[in-house]
């Protein structure tokens, strides 16, 4: 968790993060072998899992001012679909591409706030769209012998699209694999 103090005198307290979660998915695809050399499919993430756990805590420097304890979860639904390809023009090198499609997703946000000294609970619950980036990524592969295989993949995040504020993002991964 994270602690930081905020303020000063009576109204000054210290706030505490605790989180915990992630999103999780159920995939189902297919795919078609177009030929000797090309392959293409597509598939479905059914975002069935998502939930992210928050734990606030404010203790204020007053002694007349309540302490309070935060819960907020975030539950997450939706399908999100991609398509992709892989093409292996030798029997040594494989080009691959993919784009998944930028979606909205279902979220509830449960607000529990629990004001400890005088045993009062409030709760809000809320729903809401999230969008999802467009995903573009492409990767490269060379498979030397049976013995060993190196490989190269980048993604591209549009996540400016989503909502302003939030920038791209680039992954890359290198990786190899001996037998």
């Amino acid at each position: 968790g994270a602690v930081d103090t905020i303020g000063v005198g009576d109204l000054g307290y210290e706030l505490a993060l605790d989180a915990s979660g992630g999103i999780q998915a159920v995939s189902l695809g297919v795919a078609h072998h177009f030929g000797q050399r090309f392959y293409a499919g597509v598939r479905v993430d059914w975002v069935a899992m998502g939930t992210f756990n928050e734990k606030w805590s404010k203790t204020f420097f007053g002694q007349n001012v309540f302490f309070s304890n935060d819960e907020i979860t975030r539950t997450h639904r939706g399908w999100v679909p991609a398509v992709g390809f892989v093409y292996t023009p030798t029997q040594k090198w494989s080009l691959g591409g993919n784009v998944q499609v930028g979606q909205n997703i279902r979220q509830r946000t449960t607000l529990t706030t629990r004001f400890v000294s005088v045993n009062a609970d409030t709760e809000i619950e809320t729903l809401r769209d999230v969008k999802l980036p467009t995903l573009v990524g492409g990767g490269l592969s060379y498979l030397a012998g049976y013995r060993w295989l190196a490989a190269l993949d980048v993604e591209r995040g549009l996540w400016r699209k989503t909502e302003a504020g939030r920038f791209n993002t680039w992954d890359i991964s290198v990786g190899g694999m001996v037998r």
